[in-house]
Parts: structure tokens; C-alpha cells; sequence
């Protein structure tokens, strides 16, 4: 049948990306990520499971000492026609030192009204922080840091 149809076959998952498109949240208490605008994923499961406080298949990769999580960083005083591309060179810069000792993988990224988001499945969390302080501190972000794909886990700030 792939053959028949001209699919493409990936022998890796995270080769195939999904595109999104939200309704940015209208509430104004509203949780990180729903400001979200559009945004790619690898992984749809955790996205979607982060959005409606599943976290079943965040719990299930936490036992074999994965992460799913994602780097913030506020996006006000950036260019709007720049957003995507700044977000990309920061992505690019993050993934080549993590890739490189084996730390964690790139799975997508959002672009929302506030936020700029980088997703990521991580395996060494400690490094992996570590390496995005570094990467993140070197811009004057209003805010920066870290969230798991669990919405009842905590924020961690880099400012």
C-alpha cells in the first residue's frame, strides 16, 4: 500500500512533523501555551494530551527517564514578520549542543501572542537545563525557562 500510494516512509519519527493552528485562549488567566497561534510537532499525543490535562503519556515516558518539555521564552519586543526565524536560530543553536552529547532531541515548536515555545524530548534533564540557560541567557528576555508537557508541574524561570 505505501508503495502503491508514493508515501514516503520515515524510519524515524521524528523526520515527520505536524502542522497545528489554535484559537488563541480569550480568558485572561490563561496557562501557558494558550496564547499559541500555530505550531509543528512530531509528537501530536503530548501536545494534545497537554491540552487537555492527559498526562498519561507524559507519566508513561517519565518512567523510562524521558521528558517531554518545553523552553519559553516571552516574544513581545521581537518583529512579528521575524518571530518564527528568531525562534529557529535560537532552536538551532540549542539543538546543536544537545544532539551533539546525545541529551535530547528537537520534537517542535509554537509561536503564540506572548510566547515562543521549543519543544523537546529530553534524556539527560540536568544537562539538558543546563545547556538552555546558557543558550537563553545570552538574550534580554523579559521571562525564559521551562515547562514540562504537565500542566500541574511547576514553571522553572531562568531570570
Amino acid at each position: 500500500v505505501i508503495s502503491k500510494n508514493k508515501w514516503r516512509v520515515y524510519e524515524n519519527p521524528f523526520e515527520k512533523f505536524y502542522g497545528y493552528h489554535m484559537q488563541p485562549s480569550s480568558e485572561s488567566d490563561w496557562d501557558f501555551r494558550e496564547d499559541v497561534i500555530a505550531g509543528a510537532t512530531a509528537d501530536i499525543e503530548v501536545i494534545n494530551g497537554y491540552y487537555n490535562y492527559d498526562s498519561s503519556i507524559y507519566d508513561r515516558n517519565f518512567k523510562d527517564g524521558v521528558i517531554y518539555g518545553f523552553l519559553f521564552f516571552e516574544n513581545a519586543n521581537i518583529d512579528q514578520s521575524q518571530l518564527i526565524s528568531f525562534r529557529m536560530n535560537i532552536e538551532d543553536e540549542i539543538v546543536n549542543l544537545i544532539e551533539k552529547k546525545g541529551i535530547g532531541r528537537l520534537i517542535g515548536g509554537a509561536t503564540g501572542f506572548y510566547y515562543s515555545y521549543m519543544d523537546f524530548i529530553i534524556f539527560d534533564f540536568k544537562e539538558f537545563l543546563k545547556i538552555s540557560k546558557i543558550v537563553l541567557n545570552k538574550y534580554n528576555f523579559k521571562e525564559k525557562g521551562f515547562k514540562k508537557f504537565k500542566r500541574e508541574d511547576k514553571i522553572k524561570k531562568f531570570n
